[in-house]
């Protein structure tokens, strides 16, 4: 990364976040699904090139005490802001460095996965090639790398309203004017149509939208900046495959698949099987994608993508998945929808799929493993554990994946599901609400915790405090109950009463949310 470019990041300020899809238990576990045998999470190393504040590879050293982590980055603001976070949860197995990727010494070892999130595509060329060498020099022998850039043909669309947008920006003073004047530029263009519903409206208001939600400091290194480059998805892998490297598959692997698409494009995608790459292009042109995060690993290993039901019996399952229905039916042959948050859905009257489906739904944000699925979802359904239900679970469970409904995890998130004697919140959530209400779950999701009375109460969470301490250490909170439940007439008996009913369900909602350890 440039000096310059480093220089932006100093004058506008990136805030960093957890990227689930970095997370080394999804890149561990997508490995072995697809017949790696990828290192152990809990004691691996891990590299992240462009971490920022390490609001990304923080989480991950904290969750995994054993494991070593290094993220480099050339902003000097966030690395000091990285260092004083890993300072004030004083971690011994984090190192965030203030460095170009150029400058990045092989003598550091290998690592276990690489990590580049919002990279590649945003560097000039002579860093890409440093990315890919440090890939070939240094990933251990089953490994695994991340990379996320944009790509063609979506980007094509984007592009264009991008370069409108630079042009009018070129002469703007700073960095404020820069966003306000994109922003403006594209509202004037949307307005001066005719708006007679033609393909080039339709584009500017879809791209109006898209701009106007962004945040500032995501228009301004993204669209703004001086350099977006957009990639076919073959001619990045050429580039990897320069540097031994082959693909693995995506980090979002339901993406992969071609529900979504005709009877006769289906079948030339399955003609595809035997050459991933050229499966993978075709599916972009046919959904006009814009972005990617791309799994890589070494051409040397041996891959076997036949995702098979058996494979499925050594891991832990999570889903947040609901049942649409308030009262699903389980145990009939009635079709029931589940849908997840983030938009993937399912229909299904098989009554072991439902089981299951509703079985994680309340382990959630828990894990179960194959086992623990199999038992709870049998006594729900009311059928025996036998060979042929282990079996139908398994293909239950590869559907569900490949639909992006449940994830599997080699190495589950330890945490709590319901609140223990002296509650324990995450030391990095508790840090993190000094702040403001974005946090970082056990999960390494973000959730926003808007009520007040929580946000005071995750405060307190340190693992010393049962429920009178608590309840005692809430003086002062009656303002944001009075909030919260709109009801504290009566003595100061039922006041305490009250603040322990109040205490109950907020500490049930933060297990809810994973902000707290087992």
């Amino acid at each position: 990364m440039s000096l310059q470019r480093s220089h932006l990041y100093d004058l506008v300020p990136y805030p960093g976040r957890p990227r689930p899809h970095t997370h080394p238990d999804r890149l561990s576990t997508l490995a072995a699904l697809l017949g790696m045998t990828p290192p152990p999470v809990e004691h691996c190393r891990v590299l992240e090139v462009g971490c920022g504040d390490g609001a990304n590879i923080i989480p991950m050293a904290m969750g995994f005490p054993q494991a070593e982590f290094v993220g480099i980055d050339t902003s000097s603001c966030a690395i000091a802001t990285g260092l004083s976070i890993r300072e004030a949860l004083g971690f011994a197995n984090l190192q965030l460095l203030e460095m170009d990727l150029a400058d990045f010494p092989e003598a550091m070892g290998e690592f276990d996965y690489i990590i580049a999130h919002g990279f590649y595509s945003w560097v000039a060329p002579p860093l890409r090639e440093r990315l890919l060498q440090i890939m070939e020099a240094l990933l251990s022998p089953h490994g695994v790398a991340f990379v996320s850039y944009n790509t063609y043909p979506g980007c094509h669309i984007r592009e264009m309203v991008r370069e409108m947008m630079r042009y009018h920006v070129h002469n703007a003073p700073d960095p404020v004017t820069k966003i306000s004047q994109a922003r403006a530029l594209l509202r004037f263009l949307v307005q001066a149509r005719p708006g007679d519903g033609d393909p080039y409206d339709l584009l500017l208001h879809k791209e109006l939208d898209r701009v106007l939600k962004q945040s500032d400091h995501h228009l301004f290194h993204d669209d703004l900046a001086p350099i977006n480059q957009p990639f076919y998805f073959h001619e990045f892998m050429e580039q990897a495959g320069r540097h031994d490297m082959q693909y693995l598959c995506e980090a979002e692997y339901h993406t992969m698949q071609v529900d979504h698409i005709s009877d006769a494009a289906r079948k030339a995608m399955e003609a595809l099987e035997e050459n991933p790459v050229a499966r993978e292009q075709y599916l972009d042109f046919l959904t006009c994608r814009r972005f990617r995060q791309t799994l890589l690993c070494r051409r040397t290993v041996r891959l076997d993508r036949d995702v098979r039901s058996e494979r499925m019996q050594r891991f832990f399952f999570s889903s947040p998945a609901r049942p649409v229905s308030e009262n699903p039916e389980i145990a009939s042959e009635a079709e029931e929808t589940f849908a997840g948050p983030a938009g993937a859905r399912m229909k299904t009257g098989h009554p072991l799929a439902k089981a299951v489906m509703v079985c994680l739904a309340n382990a959630w944000p828990g894990a179960l493993s194959f086992d623990q699925l199999l038992t709870g979802a049998a006594a729900l359904h009311g059928r025996e554990t036998n060979g042929e239900q282990r079996r139908l679970l398994g293909e239950i469970l590869v559907q569900t994946f490949g639909v992006g409904l449940v994830q599997p995890h080699l190495s589950p998130v330890r945490l709590s599901r319901s609140p223990g004697e002296r509650p324990s919140a995450s030391p990095l959530a508790r840090l993190q609400i000094e702040n403001g209400n974005f946090l970082t779950n056990l999960c390494h999701g973000t959730v926003h915790l808007e009520d007040p009375v929580a946000c005071q109460v995750l405060r307190l969470l340190d693992g010393t405090r049962d429920r009178e301490t608590l309840m005692d250490s809430m003086e002062g909170f009656e303002g944001t109950i009075h909030e919260r439940q709109n009801r504290l007439e009566g003595t100061p008996a039922s006041l305490r009463e009250e603040k322990a009913r109040v205490l109950e369900e907020v500490l049930g909602e933060l297990a809810h949310l994973a902000l707290l350890l087992p």
